[in-house]
Parts: C-alpha cells; structure tokens; sequence
C-alpha cells in the first residue's frame, strides 16, 4: 500500500501561497510539454494548508497542465507518473470537479476515467482518504 506522507511541521501559509503561484506560472509556461507541465503541476501538493486560495490555484495549475494533452495523449501521460503522483492527480480531479465550471469538469471527468482505466480504482481511495488532504482547506489552522 502507498500511504501518502507529508511534511506537517509548522505549516508556512505564505510559502504554500507563493509555490502554488510559481508553480501556475510554470505551468503554464511549459504547457508546450504536456508531460513536464504535469509534473510540475504535480509536485509539493500544498496538503494540509487552510488556505482555500492556495488549494484552487495549485487545483487551477494542474488543470492547465491537463488541458495541454491531446485526448490520444492522456492515457501515456497517465503511464508516465509514480503512483503517488496519480494519486495527487486523482485528488486535483475531484477538487477541480468541486470548483464547479462546466469546461474545467469536462476535462476533470475525462482524465477521471482514463486515471481511473490506468491506475486502477484503489487509486480513488487513496485520494479520498489522503490526510492532510489537497481537496479542501485544513479546518484545524
């Protein structure tokens, strides 16, 4: 089993705030490489923030990168992450579904099932009950 882990120490608001938008920017530059956007989409998930403008902007960057691949590409990005990563993945799928815009959901529910085909759907409880989660603000800050 793969037990996602993260640093809990004293969680630094301003520095998940400001990762979260270097990591948009970034992104979005490098939307040209799907893949890599991706990646960079994916690493240091800010779990565990209280910060509900933090966990849309680091949700809003992984859609980016998600929008970037061709519909016959996704499946192969998929392959191409760890098993953490697809779980982080999953978990920004389910928050940008939550986020409510009908463009941003279709393509959420696109990679949900190509996700899901690849990863298998232990990966779904593995996002669900990630703690600290990514999918909303920690009520404990």
């Amino acid at each position: 089993d793969i037990v996602l882990c993260y640093k809990m120490a004293a969680i630094d608001e301003s520095a998940f705030s400001a990762a979260a938008k270097s990591r948009l920017t970034a992104v979005k530059g490098s939307t040209s490489d799907p893949e890599k956007a991706l990646k960079l989409a994916l690493a240091d998930p800010p779990a565990g923030s209280s910060n509900q403008e933090t966990l849309d902007t680091s949700a809003q960057a992984t859609l980016a990168a998600m929008a970037a691949f061709s519909d016959a590409k996704v499946e192969a990005g998929i392959s191409q992450l760890e098993v953490q990563e697809q779980t982080i993945l999953m978990s920004y799928i389910y928050k940008i579904l939550a986020m409510g815009s009908d463009t941003a959901s279709a393509v959420a529910l696109k990679w949900h099932e190509k996700l899901t085909k690849v990863a298998g759907e232990a990966c779904i409880l593995r996002a669900l009950s990630a703690n600290p989660s990514i999918l909303e603000a920690s009520r404990d800050a």
